[in-house]
């Protein structure tokens, strides 16, 4: 994997931790520590991007569900549990 998306990769894992329960958090850096190809690495990349847009919009709204159901729904084998993984933020 190359250097660079390793790095976004990181940033875009740090910037999740606190949206994610704590046994969240280590099924992802499992998750990341095993990945090896860059297409699974753009893939995190696009995923997590749209999580953490979600969240954005779901903590300055009523509805609420829009990051909660992305982590549920994801096609990368990352949380043992997707359904618990999401704990919501407020953004004040």
């Amino acid at each position: 994997m190359s250097p660079f998306l390793r790095s976004f990769m990181l940033a875009t894992g740090l910037k999740m931790r606190p949206l994610l329960r704590p046994s969240a958090r280590r099924d992802m850096a499992r998750f990341m520590s095993k990945m090896d190809s860059d297409e699974q690495a753009q893939e995190f990349l696009e995923w997590g991007v749209n999580v953490l847009r979600a969240h954005h919009e779901d903590a300055k709204s009523v509805r609420r569900n829009r990051a909660r159901q992305l982590i549920a729904q994801t096609k990368l084998p990352i949380f043992r549990k997707p359904d618990r993984a999401y704990r919501l933020r407020w953004l004040l």
